[in-house]
């Protein structure tokens, strides 16, 4: 079998993967069902790229190209239209409904809970009863908060308007990276790790999670700042930092990489953008604004690594403790290193994934443009492995109690850690020789 044909055969098995996700019934949630076709897609998505990689999309292939974009639309059509207006897995984005509601009504959403009295007059029937933590105000910055206007002003007390919102913004991404491959050389072939990647399909057509709204300002980022253009890099961190608070991880990177005016130019309009976008909540609502950002900080913990192993043995205080100070030494490490900008900011984002308490699959999506250059088999293997973490979702439909099961961590993060070190090791041991 040729290779061109072998691609294509991926790429059909993949769609019909995707539709068995959703039918024959779509209404009601197959947990275990799921988490399988989930990691066959993500088997048939590398298998996919191992022979997609030896294709020049970027000349002599390129028709072949225009056809695999053609998969890419139908797999992205299957999941953004096979489960229908259910959202089995994630109930955010009712919570960003009612942000957009809200706000849509002349009402702070920093400063009060969906069950709060000052908004009883907007409940609905629709909505709201879906809402999560329901008890705590949003904890979204205002670039989210914006959109959330938008989405409710396009359709109402309906999820449709930000899933839309969410598939124009993937397919933004799509293009924006593809313009990035071409400033820094990258082959095109490296985009078949996003196009057919589980993690995207399911969390931005399927779920409509808010961070790919943050991709195509981050990559945008990326461009300017190889381009040395401080005002626009400023502007794009600050936008991607304004729809969740990880742009601020790349700031001291970014910064270092301008001199003399254009550093002070980076940093003036880079602040400037986030108190402009604050202002409009921050108003009579003093530190409120920050909603229940510090609630998160101070008590969320899911699917993490090393953070479990530490609370295992320490204790849940001196766990998160020892997490943060390990991934701030980790941050000052990358800064003094001889290191470019990408691989600063692939370390940084890498030393939160592993030293986080909170990893939700969607929120690795924040390593994907640097994993689309770096190819690190470790983070590769944990984009599918990471879709193990909805395994708690069998316990929770069936009891209505959210406990993790121990060994999807264990099958999640045992091959992860190995790969990293067996790649290292070898690294080290390549560099030992060139010396």
């Amino acid at each position: 079998m040729n290779r061109n044909l072998l691609l294509i055969v991926c790429m059909v098995l993949l769609i019909v993967a995707a539709a068995l996700m959703f039918y024959p019934d779509n209404e009601s949630p197959r947990v275990l069902k799921f988490v399988i076709i989930a990691q066959v897609m993500f088997a048939l998505s590398i298998a996919l790229f191992a022979i997609g990689r030896k294709f020049d999309f970027d000349k002599r292939d390129r028709p072949l190209f225009y056809i695999v974009l053609v998969f890419a639309v139908v797999i992205r059509a299957v999941m953004f239209f096979g489960p229908g207006d259910s959202f089995w897995f994630s109930d955010d984005v009712y919570r960003y409904v009612w942000d957009g509601k809200v706000a849509s009504h002349g009402v702070n959403p920093y400063l009060y809970s969906p069950r709060a009295g000052e908004v009883a007059h907007l409940v609905d029937t629709v909505i709201h009863p879906k809402i999560n933590h329901a008890w705590l105000p949003t904890i979204y910055p205002p670039l989210a908060q914006y959109v959330f206007i938008a989405a409710y002003q396009l359709s109402g007390d309906s999820a449709w308007g930000f899933k839309l919102i969410s598939a124009f913004f993937e397919l933004l991404t799509l293009l924006v990276l593809l313009v990035w491959f071409r400033q820094h050389g990258i082959s095109r072939s490296h985009i078949l790790l996003w196009l057919f990647a589980p993690l995207v399909l399911i969390e931005f057509y399927m779920s409509a999670h808010i961070d790919i709204l943050a991709m195509p300002f981050l990559v945008t980022t990326l461009i300017a700042a190889h381009d040395k253009r401080a005002g626009t890099t400023a502007i794009m961190l600050a936008l991607a930092t304004l729809v969740k608070f990880y742009g601020l991880l790349f700031v001291p990177y970014i910064l270092m990489e301008f001199r003399g005016r254009q550093r002070i130019r980076f940093i003036a309009v880079y602040l400037a953008f986030i108190v402009a976008s604050y202002l409009p909540f921050a108003i009579d609502g003093r530190w409120a604004f920050l909603g229940s950002l510090f609630e998160y900080l101070s008590s969320w913990q899911f699917n993490a690594s090393l953070f479990f192993v530490f609370k295992y043995v320490l204790g849940l205080s001196w766990a998160r403790h020892l997490a943060a100070g390990l991934l701030v030494l980790w941050l000052v490490y990358l800064f003094i290193r001889r290191l470019d900008l990408l691989q600063r900011m692939f370390g940084a984002m890498a030393g939160y994934i592993v030293l986080t308490t909170t990893l939700f699959p969607w929120y690795f999506v924040w390593m994907y443009p640097f994993l689309l250059r770096n190819l690190s088999p470790a983070f590769v293997f944990l984009s599918g492995s990471v879709l193990l973490s909805y395994h708690v979702h069998i316990g929770f439909y069936a009891t209505g109690e959210w406990t993790p099961i121990i060994w999807t961590g264990l099958v999640e993060y045992i091959p992860f850690y190995a790969l990293l070190i067996l790649f290292a090791v070898r690294k080290r041991r390549r560099s030992m020789l060139d010396a």
